[in-house]
């Protein structure tokens, strides 16, 4: 089955795999790259967490706004919420 496979073979299958991998090993570096180096803190980017809590902030102003809870109520809740962050 192999019996005309040279070593020029082997070189171009070779060239064919490691080049195209090296390509996108280099573009993945320099997206990583370039996110380090824009300045913004990881923390600046809103994770589950944050969002889940800023949706229950959300929810929890919507309450006190309706006077469905008091603003005892509504502080103590908040504080729940910012303390579990």
């Amino acid at each position: 089955m192999f019996s005309g496979f040279s070593g020029w073979h082997a070189m171009i299958i070779l060239a064919v795999v490691v080049i195209p991998l090296a390509l996108i090993a280099l573009v993945v570096w320099l997206i990583v790259r370039a996110a380090r180096s824009s300045g913004a803190p990881a923390s600046s980017m809103p994770t589950g967490a944050q969002s889940d809590a800023s949706a229950r902030l959300a929810e929890l102003e919507r309450l006190r706004a309706a006077g469905q809870i008091s603003d005892e109520e509504y502080q103590s809740l908040r504080a729940q919420i910012l303390g579990e962050l």
